[in-house]
């Protein structure tokens, strides 16, 4: 069974490597397998054929809910582009995208993309958007990775200490000060004196905290 890869960077499986990705396209008449490796990978029973095919770096929208990744097919054969055109349309059918390991001879990594939209269609390329349309289907973080923004409630979960009957007591260090409120930012935390339950990734490369509420 595939497992996900830690380093889930669309980005980085179209680098030449030991890791090939592998595309399996499935229309109402046909299924398409294709890599973009130089040669031919037969892999769960399928043989992908040496393709022009690249998926795109990763974009969500601006919330970190959906995200959607460009896939670029050739069009040199003009197999897609006439199913396309005949068709009329392609949203809706599905995308398996793959992660085969050469060391391994096995896939390592597989994720259903559902085609959300088609773009330009021209004599050399094709251009399909890519995501997890259904939000049912999606599994969504809880919380984001930020480096300056608490995901605490103010005097509640998180930022208080939870008791067995459900309700919260403030830490011994806690001081409500004026105004007696949280703008979930580390300089209103360290205000608050509760620095220690501060629920935020001020870790991350790019925006190191250095004391007193200041990052670089």
């Amino acid at each position: 069974m595939a497992r996900i890869i830690p380093d889930n960077d669309h980005r980085n499986f179209n680098k030449p490597s030991i890791w090939v990705p592998l595309f399996e396209i499935t229309l109402d008449t046909q299924t398409l397998y294709y890599t973009p490796n130089q040669e031919e990978i037969v892999a769960d029973g399928h043989t992908y054929v040496p393709f022009p095919v690249m998926l795109d770096e990763i974009r969500d929208d601006g919330k970190g809910e959906i995200c959607t990744v460009q896939l670029t097919i050739s069009n040199i054969d003009g197999i897609l582009g006439g199913y396309i055109k005949q068709s009329g349309s392609v949203d809706g059918q599905t995308i398996v995208f793959k992660q085969y390991s050469v060391e391994k001879d096995d896939i390592v990594y597989q994720e259903n993309l559902e085609i959300l939209k088609c773009g330009p269609i021209t004599d050399e390329a094709i251009v399909l958007e890519l995501g997890t349309f259904n939000p049912f289907m999606v599994s969504l973080l809880q919380e984001k990775y930020l480096t300056d923004f608490c995901w605490n409630r103010y005097k509640a979960k998180g930022c208080w200490i939870k008791k067995i009957a459900g309700t919260y007591a403030q830490p011994g260090a806690f001081t409500a000060g004026s105004p007696d409120t949280c703008n979930h930012t580390l300089a209103d935390c360290e205000r608050h004196t509760n620095v220690l339950r501060f629920n935020s990734f001020p870790g991350i490369p790019g925006s190191a905290y250095v004391g007193g509420g200041g990052f670089v």
